[in-house]
């Protein structure tokens, strides 16, 4: 073998090791399987091609390689929750944990019924805390939003009486402190920003200084 036939066979080689890393690169920012599919096509061509026009014959090895870098740009995959926003209403948040929610940030206080009505403009009603991650991973979103009072469901008839979602249903959670549990006129749950959880009892005929937290 001729030092510069060597020259080139290694040159081809090269070639194709940025083929396959450029492939498995590309591959990871592919959205959908159509530009897997892409993705493993112009990589295979591309090598086939660099085998007929440089006079490169694919050893076993070689074309084991390539095959493998293709098949694994093409097989099927779930797209990652991260790429996919399944909530209905544009503003939304997709968390695995809070769900589709979204933070309204009000300048005037609000009373529970406006609270309820501004979720409702978007087809969501007041976020429902199912339980204690719940709890801390939105408390941790307001923190971070400079939130400190934020409504969302809970309800009940009078002192005594258990706390209900808005449909009438016990709260699947219940924070074990809550502000102003003992007031007769506080009849509705709002969610303080605490390092502990914290709902806080207020009067929902009252305008309270506080954001809304929807959910859809």
């Amino acid at each position: 073998m001729s030092p510069q036939k060597g020259r080139g066979d290694r040159i081809i080689q090269w070639q194709i090791v940025f083929l396959l890393t450029s492939g498995f690169v590309l591959n990871i920012t592919a959205i959908s399987t159509n530009n897997r599919i892409l993705l493993g096509t112009l990589l295979a061509g591309s090598a086939l091609a660099t085998s007929v026009y440089g006079d490169k014959h694919f050893s076993e090895f070689e074309l084991a390689l390539l095959t493998t870098a293709a098949l694994i740009l093409i097989f099927p995959r779930p797209q990652s929750e991260s790429a996919v926003n399944t909530c209905t209403a544009p503003g939304y948040t997709d968390d695995t944990v809070m769900g589709c929610y979204r933070l309204y940030t009000n300048i005037e206080p609000l009373t529970k019924e406006e609270a309820v009505k501004q979720c409702a403009g978007d087809g969501g009603r007041l976020v429902l805390i199912k339980s204690e991650t719940e709890a801390k991973a939105f408390q941790k979103m307001l923190l971070e939003n400079k939130v400190i009072l934020s409504y969302m469901q809970g309800k009940r008839t009078s002192v005594g009486a258990p706390w209900t979602d808005e449909s009438g249903n016990p709260l699947p959670y219940l924070a074990s402190g809550i502000v102003n549990n003992n007031n007769p006129n506080s009849n509705a749950l709002i969610l303080v920003t605490n390092p502990e959880i914290k709902f806080m009892a207020v009067d929902a005929q009252y305008r309270v200084d506080a954001d809304v937290l929807c959910q859809i």
